[in-house]
């Protein structure tokens, strides 16, 4: 995890050329990619069933823009990303989130 009491779990590997990509266009990325309709989020919420005081793992969150939707539906999130540009992005956007460095082929959680 990254951040207070956060940090990466030794399993975590991208590939090396995407990873980079996204260490240095992750500024690019968060202001160019859009975001989810509510409409969208709020659907899959009612269809997972997804109790307000649920728990939703997120994999590749990113730099968070589902991580801040989820936040206001779900109390339990936890985003797992495998790039430190991205989490560091992500923790700033959504410091109550847990943030875990792993991809979810080794996610170092029980």
């Amino acid at each position: 995890m990254t951040g207070p009491g956060r940090g990466d779990h030794p399993g975590a590997a991208v590939d090396a050329v995407a990873a980079r990509g996204y260490e240095v266009g992750g500024d690019d990325y968060e202001r160019a990619r859009p975001g989810y309709p509510d409409a969208a989020v709020d659907l899959v919420v009612q269809e997972l069933a997804l109790p307000r005081d649920g728990r939703v793992l997120e994999l590749a969150a990113g730099t968070g823009k589902l991580t801040r939707m989820l936040v206001r539906r779900v109390a339990g999130v936890i985003a797992v990303e495998p790039v430190p540009a991205m989490r560091r992005r992500l923790a700033g956007a959504v410091p109550s989130v847990p943030v875990v460095g792993a991809v979810a082929e080794a996610i170092p959680l029980a």
